[in-house]
């Protein structure tokens, strides 16, 4: 198996910022890095988000990371791979309080991310933590996780989101076909 499709239940996340806006409809791209020693893998992953929420702009970095990366262990009710990773879906929600310092500002808030897909529960966490951004407010954001591998070596959310959808559409094909032949079978 590759650092892509090993399943693995140590996963680590580095989050490294991001830019959110909402002012009731809001929407958001974070950035950040998984890694699992089980899997072999350190990846970039991006969570393009959209939502509700009141926070002008919470766009961020994490302050922790100045003398090299902050690692949060994961909770993994279900061991994933960056594959299965890839196009799921992400929940991102958050309470920040900041004050502004001539033209930047400081903040300190909780953050809580997870991710799943079909109902299984890959990841959760929840943290506190202060950044360096203009953002006080609060948010619900939902969207779409995806590799960075994978999105072929891009940032765009145009291809993930297409994909996801794709796979959205295939899934949908699939579950009726499976009940029509299921209709078949049944003794009359």
């Amino acid at each position: 198996m590759s650092e892509l499709t090993t399943p693995a239940d140590d996963w680590e996340l580095c989050f490294l910022g991001g830019a959110a806006f909402a002012v009731g409809g809001g929407a958001g791209l974070y950035f950040a890095l998984f890694q699992s020693r089980t899997a072999g893998a350190l990846e970039p992953f991006y969570l393009t988000t959209a939502g509700v929420g009141a926070g002008g702009n919470a766009s961020s970095f994490d302050l922790s990371n100045r003398d090299g990366l902050n690692w949060t262990r994961l909770e993994v009710p279900t061991p994933f791979s960056i594959t299965s990773l890839h196009t799921s879906a992400g929940l991102m929600l958050s309470a920040s309080v900041g004050i502004g310092i001539g033209k930047g500002g400081v903040n300190y808030g909780y953050t809580h991310l997870s991710a799943g897909r079909n109902g299984v529960t890959y990841f959760r966490t929840g943290d506190t933590g202060a950044g360096a951004g203009s953002g006080t407010g609060v948010t619900a954001f939902s969207g779409i996780w995806y590799s960075h591998k994978l999105n072929n070596n891009s940032i765009n959310p145009v291809t993930a989101w297409k994909k996801s959808f794709g796979d959205t559409i295939d899934e949908i094909a699939r579950t009726f076909d499976r009940g029509i032949r299921d209709l078949y079978r049944l003794p009359y």
